[in-house]
């Protein structure tokens, strides 16, 4: 990884810790709001160069949003590298690992398993452009168009619903999240 990434990586690092504390999927992962900006921060310290060698990650051109593509049957359910401890440590680390097994298994009702998919999850602030979020998917399309696979896109919040539907996302799937009260909603695009 190059200085620039790394450095990119930092500066994004610090920026969604601050604009992602009223995130649906950060208030789930950690309930408690005074620890949640640190709690976000190891989040993304472990998961942002990970996503970044494996060419998961997306930025929006104003760098104010991203988004990720990840294969939801090459999913870890463990924290190993580096600055993967610090994340294991905290008391919220297991919020992460139901979150992804849930997402998981509804990917497999969804779809066969020999149905190439990656799951799509935003990182936006609140107050992020539709410019930002039409960009995100657009490059997400363009991807998966090309390599031939399935987006899933996974929201515990409704917000973006209406930006998928007219990028020609389905929805398929919607319901309570596992009894809390996030509202769970996951979009298609390319199915066949």
């Amino acid at each position: 990884m190059s200085s620039l990434e790394k450095a990119n990586g930092e500066i994004l690092v610090s920026e969604f810790s601050r604009i992602l504390l009223k995130d649906p999927y950060f208030m789930f992962l950690c309930p408690d709001l005074n620890n949640r900006a640190k709690f976000i921060n190891k989040y993304f310290s472990y998961y942002i160069n990970i996503w970044q060698k494996s060419g998961e990650l997306f930025l929006s051109k104003s760098k104010n949003a991203a988004a990720t593509l990840i294969d939801s049957t090459t999913y870890k359910f463990s924290f190993k590298g580096k600055k993967g401890l610090s994340l294991k440590l905290s008391k919220y680390s297991y919020n992460i690992l139901t979150h992804r097994e849930t997402v998981q298994k509804i990917a497999e009702i969804i779809l066969p398993n020999q149905v190439s998919r990656r799951i799509m999850t935003v990182y936006a602030s609140p107050q992020a452009n539709k410019e930002d979020v039409a960009d995100l998917i657009a490059q997400c399309k363009e991807k998966a168009e090309k390599e031939n696979f399935v987006i899933l896109y996974e929201t515990l919040s409704k917000r973006l619903v209406p930006e998928f539907e007219k990028s020609g996302f389905e929805c398929v799937y919607a319901k309570q999240f596992i009894g809390t009260r996030f509202f769970q909603t996951v979009m298609a695009y390319n199915i066949e």
